[in-house]
């Protein structure tokens, strides 16, 4: 094995230049990330109620009437990854937020390293993969679990090479570890891509191993790392099992009752899924980072655009109250959103992978073996074509209907992480095979191929890539209509795209010319990574800065700042009921997480809202139909900056005087129009007769009041003189595993029903007594139990393979980790 300074120190060089690249984080200040932002807004009940009580707050008021909290904070104390995230966290000396920069670096450079790339140059590989734009623009803008589950995907590759390599052993608990954390690092989608790889990875070997006639073996590890597989996933049994059972209620699994909605069973909605897709001309942003424009995150001056606007739009934005370094900044973005002119609404950048990157990936196609370049190759083609989505209908709508969970997933153009991976991989496994090459003029023949066809795309968008599209955006010929000189955009944004080609083309004839000097023996092989990291930096830190640097980090205090309450939200707060619902019609109904920070709200901000919420989103609240935000006990409306009193809003619980049948959901949603009045009658489907006797009540002189609220048990006082009457409780019915919410009576467990198409609702006998409803949700409550077990027996099984794997010499080849 190399000596543990020759592996370990290019590590810890990582971990350096990411600790520089985020250096603020080492004095407390933050990153005010969108996506962490709303998170904090919609996980403020849950993580409330932990301080207060120690317990886990499984269901949450703060967004969308109530949901449960699996994917609003919820946290498994029982999953050994948890507290395994939390240690890496420190080992790798800042945050547990910005760890995840590091965590891509040193992932690539392990499985570099595996793939037999000397130690120095697969250092290189990793700074170059970490510093791909997709990450750095996707953390910038908080997607910090969509990151931090690609990160993962070149240690589990390198796990699993490994145990095919002979290590059995250290592979198998590799494997298991990283898979383990994968799942725990909770973005299915982008390890759903992960599997494609895994796939790959493994048909790969199989081929091979039976070339060589090594099936037994190859039947050894795969069976191995399938069990590897099981044993790193069943920590996280709770959070699977939580998240299987909720999802098949949101728009995500597609269960929806109404008669339009059956065309989208099990999944989204086709063209909603496809909305985020890459178009083909996009695609050349990954090799010229401003080929459509860049995005809205970049500095456009010294364009004749910014030159004529800025001051202009500087002047505007101080009149309307900001100061002169924000007005700035804004203007910056007004003007940087008119450059971007593909057919997406709106990017913060291209996915730019590096010059360098490009370059040696090219010079893979002519030293890299064939069977490297037809896993991986295949590999980047599907991943490019599944990123064009409604770009390339005929194949993606193929898979949306036939391939497993394909359409429960959004954004296609996250598909590109398959291609993110793949490509450094090539390109650095090129590297280390060019050097091998023993014949100097072979070797220069191989490396000006390369130039030619790399250098040869960037010099032919320098010249010709002025004619070769419109140059035109969707927005255009709105920002003519405002008095923009729309010609003179379209002219920069030519003269962008030739900057930036001839930018890639410089960067690639430096890459080649390192080479070609170590060829001739002007560079030595110690200094040629050190040349190679320098370009890289040169050009991934200077494009990535522009979409997170030092200048973006502010301090705790400003970071809070879009969370303080303001006078409507103050004013609010000094109500004393205990539960009641806010809508700010300022903020609308589905892009709004921070009412959720102070309040109840019957809007929000999530990707997997409940699906029959989003339907009464669609039908009424969209609508404004006020009887259903007054049954949501919707009762203060913030607009004007101010909160106003609803006089109308139900309550928590009310008794109705008659009961309206409906034949089906459809019946029943539209029943909800006017002249409905929930205060007096409930609509119900006919399937849950069974559970009422009468059609008319006579509530006079019943009462029933929330005498307690926490987020997992509702507490009601219930007065009834005589008969039976029927209640409509303002919360979310949500059946999860089949009876997640249930009902009691004087702690007897009694039947509830679905009211008024998103309600809950019961028929309650003469008496005083109490309805108590608690959320005691199976896939949690026994979950957390497996994975108690599943945790130990992880740490037991992890511990022997390790102890195994040094036992039969495994740490002490010879070969590369």
């Amino acid at each position: 094995m190399k000596s543990l300074k020759n592996v370990v120190l290019p590590a810890l060089v990582l971990v350096v230049l990411n600790v520089v690249y985020f250096a603020p984080a080492l004095s407390g200040k933050l990153i005010p990330q969108d996506d962490i932002l709303h998170g904090l807004g919609i996980s403020k009940e849950i993580r409330d109620w932990r301080e207060k009580t120690g317990e886990e707050a499984l269901w949450t008021n703060a967004l969308f009437s109530g949901m449960p909290g699996f994917q609003c904070g919820v946290i498994y104390w029982n999953n050994v990854y948890h507290y395994l995230q939390q240690v890496l966290a420190r080992v790798f000396v800042i945050n547990a937020e910005i760890y995840t920069i590091a965590w891509l670096m040193v992932g690539m450079y392990f499985l570099l390293v595996v793939l037999g790339v000397e130690y120095r140059l697969a250092a290189v590989g990793g700074l170059a993969f970490a510093f791909s734009a997709f990450f750095i623009i996707s953390f910038g803008a908080g997607h910090v679990a969509k990151v931090r589950t690609a990160a993962l995907i070149a240690p589990t590759l390198a796990s699993i090479i490994l145990a095919y390599q002979g290590k059995k052993w250290l592979g198998w608990a590799l494997t298991a570890f990283f898979i383990g954390m994968a799942i725990n690092s909770n973005h299915i989608q982008i390890t759903y891509y992960q599997a494609f790889m895994i796939l790959g990875l493994v048909v790969l070997y199989a081929v091979l191993m039976v070339r060589a006639r090594k099936v037994k073996e190859w039947f050894i590890a795969s069976a191995g790392l399938l069990v590897a597989a099981a044993i790193g996933i069943l920590p996280n049994v709770s959070h699977l099992w939580t998240n299987y059972v909720y999802q098949k209620e949101t728009m995500r699994g597609g269960i929806s009752e109404l008669s339009k909605n059956q065309e989208f069973k099990g999944g989204l909605d086709f063209d909603y899924a496809m909305m985020w897709s890459y178009s083909p001309v996009e695609t050349f942003n990954l090799v010229i980072p401003n080929a459509t424009g860049g995005g809205i995150a970049q500095n456009y001056e010294g364009t004749r655009t910014h030159d004529a606007y800025f001051l202009r739009f500087r002047q505007m934005y101080m009149e309307q109250g900001m100061n002169k370094k924000m007005a700035e900044e804004q203007a910056n973005r007004t003007i940087a959103s008119f450059f971007y002119w593909g057919e997406q609404s709106l990017v913060n950048g291209g996915y730019y992978i590096g010059a360098v990157v490009f370059f040696l990936f090219v010079l893979a196609f002519f030293v890299v073996e064939r069977h490297w370049l037809v896993a991986l190759g295949t590999l980047i083609v599907l991943s490019v074509a599944m990123a064009w989505g409604k770009h390339l209908e005929g194949f993606n709508r193929m898979l949306f209907d036939y391939l497993p969970l394909f359409k429960k997933f959004r954004v296609p153009s996250m598909a590109f992480t398959i291609l993110f991976v793949a490509v450094p991989m090539l390109g650095f496994m090129a590297l280390q095979r060019f050097f091998n090459i023993q014949n100097k003029k072979e070797a220069e023949k191989k490396l000006l191929k390369a130039v030619y066809i790399a250098g040869g795309l960037c010099l032919f968008f320098i010249v010709l890539g002025g004619a070769l599209f419109d140059f035109t955006g969707n927005n255009d010929e709105m920002l003519r209509q405002n008095g923009l000189n729309v010609d003179q955009l379209v002219e920069d944004r030519i003269g962008l795209l030739r900057s930036s080609a001839g930018r890639t083309l410089l960067f690639v004839l430096l890459a080649a010319g390192a080479l070609w000097a170590h060829l001739k023996g002007f560079v030595k092989a110690q200094v040629l990574p050190l040349i190679l990291g320098a370009l890289v930096l040169a050009d991934q830190w200077s494009f990535t800065l522009q979409h997170l640097n030092w200048k973006d980090f502010v301090s705790q205090q400003e970071f809070e700042k879009p969370l303080r309450p303001s006078q409507a939200n103050i004013q609010i707060s000094q109500d004393p009921d205990p539960h009641f619902r806010v809508f700010n019609a300022q903020r609308g109904l589905t892009s709004d997480a921070f009412t959720s920070y102070h309040h109840h709200s019957i809007a929000g901000y999530h990707g997997a809202k409940l699906g029959r919420y989003q339907d009464l989103i669609d039908a009424h609240l969209s609508k404004g139909n006020e009887a259903v935000f007054n049954m949501l006990n919707t009762k203060y409306i913030i607009s004007n900056d101010q909160p106003q009193f609803n006089p109308n809003a139900c309550g928590n619980a009310w008794f109705v005087r008659e009961i309206r049948w409906v034949k089906n959901a459809d019946e029943e949603i539209e029943a909800l129009n006017a002249p409905f009045d929930p205060k007096t009658t409930a609509v119900i489907d006919e399937r849950y007769k069974g559970r009422v006797t009468r059609g008319d009540y006579s509530p006079e002189g019943a009462a029933i009041k929330l005498t307690s609220y926490t987020p997992n048990v509702l507490t009601y006082s219930v007065s009834i003189p005589s008969g039976s009457q029927f209640a409509v409780f303002s919360e979310i019915y949500y059946e999860g595993s089949g009876s997640d919410w249930k009902a009691y009576i004087d702690g007897k467990e009694t039947p509830h029903i679905r009211v008024n198409y998103a309600l809950r609702g019961m028929e309650l006998p003469a008496g005083q007594y109490e309805v108590e409803f608690r959320f005691e949700p199976e896939s949690y409550l026994k979950g957390e139990k497996y994975a108690r077990f599943a945790s130990i027996g992880f740490l037991i099984l992890f511990g022997a393979s390790l102890f195994l794997s040094y036992k039969n010499g495994e740490f002490d080849s010879k070969d590369q980790l």
